[in-house]
């Protein structure tokens, strides 16, 4: 094979790939510990991929957990504060005192003599009478 030249040589596309060669005829040479060494690897990743769920399990109950509290907390901080503004709203000292008036029947709605002659009670008694005459 022919040598890039050197200005292409140091560019760190051309070592990517030099790397990836040299890797390559590697594992072509010692196809057995390269196999040992991705099985080994493979299940490094396994052990680290559970210990990740594990690790996201316990953070997701945390944080339900904080999540739930807060919400209670929220909502007694919300009771309490209308429990407040309520009893400013209608604190007794607000409004008039009830004043004592005593029950009577106001003059227009009393009786008169002459309402009590012109009554249809009277009328209806006299009627009957003078039919019988």
């Amino acid at each position: 094979m022919s040598e890039p030249p050197t200005e292409l040589a140091n560019t760190p596309v051309v070592q990517d790939r030099q790397d990836l060669i040299e890797t390559a005829v590697r594992f072509l040479n010692n196809p057995k510990s390269s196999n040992e060494e991705l099985k080994n690897s493979i299940s490094d990743i396994k052990q680290s991929i559970d210990q990740l769920k594990v690790s996201i399990e316990g953070m997701n109950g945390s944080i339900l957990s904080l999540a739930g509290q807060k919400q209670v907390s929220d909502e007694t901080n919300v009771k309490s504060e209308l429990k407040s503004i309520k009893s400013l709203l209608l604190s007794r000292q607000q409004f008039p005192s009830i004043p004592a008036v005593n029950p009577i029947i106001p003059s227009w709605q009393l009786e008169t003599k002459a309402s009590r002659e012109n009554s249809p009670d009277k009328n209806e008694e006299t009627k009957p009478e003078e039919n019988s005459e």
